[in-house]
């Protein structure tokens, strides 16, 4: 009917409203300060975005709690985090799983998550439906901490060669960083393929 299609318009006009005011942050103010959202200003939004999943859940004539229950938003936030994850595959650089588009994507997928997960755990008659429960719910823990935790998440390079020690590091930005111990590189090896190709590395590593 008209109605019905009125309403799947809106939701996906929606949806790409959202997306686009994501980008739009990009393109004004850059990366995501990384560093401000770790622990615990991550677990303090975690907390507020389940409250305010609850919230919108408990009001049943909620046009957000319908939006989000949309075979409209299933569809786009898999299409969108499909093409994001994409993108980063093909990608040189890691630099894009730090947007705002990217950090979007994944948030309207977990949020969709949410809201199905809250739907589909029980049938009609009240009986827990296990196997629906505990593959959302896993997905859900998956999906939630790699986001939420993302922050406090730390790729460093360190060059040592046999005998050194160092209690420094550096991103990928070229930013040093303080590590809380030492690293001593005690040994280290590689094996090589017949056309002389490296085939392994070992290191004998000690950290006080």
């Amino acid at each position: 009917s008209d109605t019905m299609n009125r309403l799947k318009l809106n939701h996906l006009a929606a949806l790409t409203l959202f997306l686009s005011a994501s980008l739009v942050l990009q393109l004004k103010v850059g990366d995501i300060p990384l560093d401000f959202f770790a622990f615990p200003v991550s677990l303090s939004l975690f907390l507020l975005w389940c409250a305010l999943c609850f919230l919108v859940w408990s009001r049943r004539q909620s046009w957000i709690r319908g939006l989000f229950l949309s075979p409209e938003a299933t569809i786009f936030s898999l299409s969108a985090c499909a093409l994001a994850c994409l993108v980063t595959g093909v990608s040189s650089t890691r630099a894009y799983v730090h947007s705002w588009w990217f950090a979007a994507d994944i948030l309207l997928l977990l949020t969709t998550l949410f809201f199905v997960l809250m739907r589909g755990w029980r049938d009609a008659s009240g009986r827990i439906r296990w196997g629906f429960l505990l593959n959302h719910k896993g997905l859900f823990i998956l999906v939630s901490s790699l986001f939420f935790g993302a922050a406090d998440t730390q790729v460093l390079r360190l060059p040592l060669s046999a005998g050194e020690s160092a209690k420094t590091a550096w991103s990928a930005d070229g930013t040093v960083r303080a590590l809380p111990f030492e690293l001593q590189m005690q040994d280290c090896c590689v094996d090589f393929y017949d056309n002389g190709m490296p085939q392994a590395y070992r290191a004998e590593l000690l950290i006080d």
